[in-house]
């Protein structure tokens, strides 16, 4: 009968077509002199990653077989509409209803069709029952009724009623959430740069960068697991970190005046070194979940709710994302009834479809050298990070809940980093 868990442990298998990643890279650049110490460069580049790894639940529970059998036990007053399907369960005596080969606290035959205790399955994944669940129950029962906990009664009741039987042999785990080398991605950067050498006593340099990375998973994390892991095709979209446009401009300025200069300002001006640096770029994506798991895959944090135009009616909206609004998931397994509401049901939103918002930065350093004699000087250096105190935004809240009617997706949560100074001495001989 196995041991008595209600819920089996997960794993994180690695696939056996696994092969390594592999990324092909080209670029051109071109570069011109315009005028004495000022040039200017384009250059594209681009990356396609091939074989890249990435998590899917190959065991996903079967959300179509979770609905269904929620229908029928509401229809037979076992649970209530808008009850869990995951937290349906025979009694254990039986109603007088269920039929011929039922089994207490796992499975009735029922006049609207089988009705099963969901864990008793295993929520109906394709590894068949969880027989260390069943087993346990058996010890609750009079040993003239251990005959129907058997691993055999079990795995015929699930024929019977159309639920997966298993591979032939039990499968101690519930998630089995594959490593897989899936994945792929795609980089297009275009890069331009404007670039002054040192003359005249100033250099700098200009650089915008416009670039699109698309991907399909980003990282190994677990967390990442497609909304609906039987099409992980459908999670094509801007990587995490793709960042459209970039802009830098960084400088140095040298006084033109020396110490040893006639006149009282030119020596006051003397020997100082500006060195500014400008950056301002767009924000990096994000995803809009509904905090809610609605598609029954055990976890929060896949479930992404419908996109719709906004004023659509019964949508919901968030302050931070104008334009859109959103809808419970509507993409429904055909067993989906006003009764089971959203359960099993996926979202329209794509991957990483929003951004965060943009960010600019300027940061400065001023220094000035002090002579003593021709060996000795005295450099005092002011360090100015996010010298106008800009607010960036460092990161966003993800949550839109169309179902509780919550949606601050958008609004920010973190910051980036406030002004800051830093000051220096340094003494050279």
């Amino acid at each position: 009968m196995g041991f008595p868990l209600a819920v089996l442990p997960f794993t994180f298998p690695v696939a056996e077509d696994f092969v390594f990643s592999y990324a092909q890279q080209w670029n051109l650049t071109i570069e011109r002199e315009l005028v004495h110490d000022l040039s200017l460069s384009i250059g594209y580049q681009g990356v396609k990653g091939s074989h890249l790894n990435r998590p899917r639940t190959i065991t996903a529970p079967d959300p179509a077989l979770l609905v269904a059998n929620a229908n029928n036990a509401i229809a037979e007053g076992l649970a209530a509409p808008g009850d869990n399907p995951l937290l349906v369960v025979v009694p254990t005596t039986l109603p007088a209803f269920c039929g011929a080969g039922s089994i207490p606290a796992v499975i009735c035959f029922s006049p609207s069709g089988p009705i099963a205790t969901a864990a008793a399955f295993n929520f109906f994944r394709a590894t068949g029952p969880n027989f260390a669940f069943t087993g346990g129950l058996a010890n609750a029962f009079p040993s003239a009724l251990l005959p129907l906990f058997s691993d055999d009664n079990i795995r015929a009741m699930a024929t019977a009623a159309g639920y997966p039987t298993g591979p032939g042999f039990f499968v101690p785990f519930s998630d089995v959430i594959q490593q897989e080398s899936s994945g792929a991605s795609i980089y297009h950067g275009l890069t331009v740069n404007l670039r002054k050498r040192y003359g005249n006593h100033y250099q700098f340099l200009a650089s915008y960068t416009w670039s699109h990375a698309i991907d399909d998973s980003t990282d190994l994390q677990s967390l990442l697991n497609p909304q609906d892991n039987s099409r992980p095709d459908l999670e094509r979209g801007n990587s995490t970190f793709d960042l459209r446009h970039r802009f830098v401009f960084s400088a140095v300025f040298e006084s033109p005046f020396s110490r040893n200069d006639a006149g009282a300002w030119r020596k006051v001006f003397a020997d100082f070194v500006i060195a500014p640096i400008f950056e301002a770029s767009s924000g990096r994506p994000f995803s809009v979940l509904t905090g809610a798991d609605v598609n029954l895959d055990f976890g929060p944090f896949t479930d992404r709710p419908s996109v719709v135009p906004a004023g659509t009616a019964g949508a919901v909206s968030s302050p931070d994302l104008p334009g859109v609004a959103f809808l419970p998931p509507t993409v429904c397994p055909s067993t989906t009834t006003a009764s089971t509401l959203f359960f099993g049901c996926t979202g329209t939103l794509g991957r990483n479809t929003f951004t965060r918002p943009k960010t600019w930065n300027l940061d400065l350093r001023v220094s000035r050298k002090i002579h003593f004699d021709e060996r000795w000087n005295l450099e005092l250096i002011a360090d100015m990070f996010n010298l106008f105190n800009r607010f960036n935004v460092g990161d966003v809240n993800q949550l839109c809940d169309p179902i509780g009617g919550r949606c601050i997706a958008g609004q920010p949560t973190a910051a980036l980093d406030a002004r800051q100074f830093q000051f220096g001495v340094k003494l050279s001989w």
